[in-house]
């Protein structure tokens, strides 16, 4: 046997020891978020896919090289080219959300709102939910301005936990409604006005710019916690206020040239496993709802939330929350739309009744003006585990089963005060 076969065999056997042992780490990351080995002193590591699947290419290619020769090596480098091509194409037509230059960014700056929704927008959350923005700019299918006959139409304000934040569209309580409430009322519409961090004051606003247009015919605020503590426009208070995206996302240089669609499906694809297994690599991740009344409170008295949860924000910001409740009342009644309050609770509060001053706050305040309320979390606490009503570990918003929960319970209100035309009583 020539040193030259030998060579070529002993090499074919060393690259194919490399390929297991690269397959073996791409089915590490992909099930488990990654791996991490001590071999004759050395650290083996990956929490990340594209090294593996670089490294598996190249390595196949030499694969290929050894045992084909130079001319069908060609030949096949064509083939995958070609291949490649075809896959661009079929992405393109497919266009799918992962597909984007980069993953999430729905939010622009607003005059009006400070952010708002970028109409048609499309892309993923970091949970992997697929995000879609329609033509009018709020998190919905389209619909049109003019309400058809015999529609029934709810039209739903609130933040993220509205917005359904690392959930599917069909997974947040307003989609759940709908089917809920379609029960009696065939052709009812839920509207999911929800943007991620809105307050009090964008609520209103909101209401008075784009939520009357579409005729309402019940409108519910998904109330959090921190929306007492921004009642007011920004701009009354600061002369040199600028509008601004606080979900701004600084996109490398690198992705921002990048005109491959599949190549952005597989690096989007990437960065979706990294962050759903961020924990693995040792970023502080909440696990469950006890770290989270860790660091809500004890882990830091001065957070904004634990200050709304035990009543010692400054009087101002309750005062301020008072007039915009009241305000809602008066715009609601004068179009007369019935109008109902859900108070949406953190995790933390959950079976901590000295946490819960802002529940107690809040219902005063809209029973004061007029308007019904139902706060959920009494049915949260109900529940065997609550855990299962939040996304723990990945999120602290509400999973599709709190959702669920919140549409159940609001559902049934809304029965039971008849505020939709129509609806039988029990």
């Amino acid at each position: 046997m020539s040193l030259a076969i030998l060579l070529n065999r002993s090499a074919r056997i060393f690259i194919d020891i490399l390929v297991v042992l690269h397959c073996i780490g791409f089915i590490a990351v992909l099930w488990s978020g990654g791996y991490r080995l001590e071999l004759f002193g050395l650290a083996l590591k990956s929490h990340s896919l594209l090294p593996i699947v670089r490294g598996l290419f190249v390595l196949v290619l030499i694969r290929i090289l050894l045992v084909s020769g130079l001319k069908n090596f060609l030949l096949v480098l064509v083939s995958i080219t070609v291949t490649l091509l075809f896959s661009e194409i079929i992405i393109r037509i497919w266009d799918p959300p992962l597909a984007q230059p980069s993953l999430v960014q729905v939010h622009r700056a607003s005059e009006v709102y400070d952010w708002e929704l970028i109409p048609g927008a499309k892309g993923v959350g970091g949970a992997g939910e697929i995000i879609q923005i329609n033509s009018s700019g709020f998190r919905d299918i389209d619909r049109p301005v003019r309400k058809p006959p015999g529609v029934k139409r709810v039209a739903v304000l609130g933040d993220s936990f509205t917005f359904g934040m690392s959930v599917n569209l069909q997974d947040t309580y307003v989609k759940k409604l709908e089917k809920l409430l379609q029960v009696e009322h065939p052709n009812v519409e839920t509207l999911n006005f929800g943007v991620i961090g809105y307050h009090m004051w964008q609520y209103l606003t909101l209401l008075d710019t784009k939520v009357t247009e579409y005729e309402p015919d019940l409108i519910v605020i998904g109330l959090f916690l921190d929306d007492i503590t921004l009642s007011v426009p920004p701009y009354t208070k600061t002369k040199q206020w600028k509008a601004h995206n606080p979900f701004e996302i600084i996109v490398p240089e690198k992705h921002k040239g990048s005109v491959f669609r599949l190549w952005n499906f597989i690096r989007n694809f990437n960065e979706l496993l990294e962050t759903k297994y961020r924990y693995k690599r040792g970023y502080k991740y909440l696990r469950g709802i006890e770290d989270r009344k860790q660091m809500i409170g004890p882990g830091s008295p001065a957070h904004e939330y634990y200050l709304a949860q035990i009543g010692e924000l400054d009087e101002q910001q309750y005062r301020e929350f008072r007039t915009a409740i009241r305000q809602l009342a008066d715009i609601t009644r004068h179009l007369n739309i019935p109008t109902i309050i859900m108070y949406i609770p953190d995790a933390s509060q959950l079976k901590e009744p000295n946490r819960q001053h802002v529940n107690r706050f809040v219902k005063k305040t809209a029973n004061n003006a007029g308007i019904p309320i139902i706060d959920v979390t009494p049915e949260f606490e109900q529940v065997a585990d609550p855990r299962v009503l939040y996304l723990f570990p990945l999120d602290a918003h509400t999973s599709p089963e709190g959702h669920e929960l919140m549409a159940t319970v609001l559902a049934r209100e809304i029965k039971k005060q008849k505020l939709l035309p129509d609806t039988v009583s029990e």
